[in-house]
């Protein structure tokens, strides 16, 4: 363990940006972190703490952001047609409600109109 409290990696790989053993460079650089994550082994949960060059996790942050978009993706569509399907219901029942209001209230709007001439020629 170095001073800054990063822990060093094991020796024998050469950093490719600093040129050097991993194990003289990665824990005094910028890119040298760590991800902590729950691991789910059954119905055991596990947190893991590790340790490595961001350089190398981008493909497995990469992978994850993936499903997680996938997963997005299914529910949004799941949300979307959960909402066609009821706003088409809806609509269903505002052109029912249409139907009845035009079988009862044209015919007594009708009636009162051809009563309103009727009155007008009248006087």
């Amino acid at each position: 363990m170095v001073a800054t409290g990063k822990p060093s990696p094991e020796p024998g790989m050469i950093c490719p940006l600093m040129k050097q053993d991993i194990s003289e460079c990665c824990s005094k650089c910028m890119f040298w972190g760590s991800i902590k994550a729950n691991i789910v082994d059954g119905k055991t949960t596990r947190t893991v703490d590790h340790w490595d060059c961001s350089i190398n996790m981008i493909a497995f942050i990469s992978g994850d952001i993936v499903r997680e978009i996938n997963g997005l993706q299914s529910k949004q569509a799941e949300f979307n047609d959960k909402a066609y399907g009821e706003s088409q219901q809806t609509l269903e029942s505002v052109i029912e409600l249409a139907k009845g209001f035009e079988k009862k209230v044209f015919p007594a709007l009708e009636k009162m109109g051809r009563e309103t001439i009727k009155q007008i020629e009248g006087n």
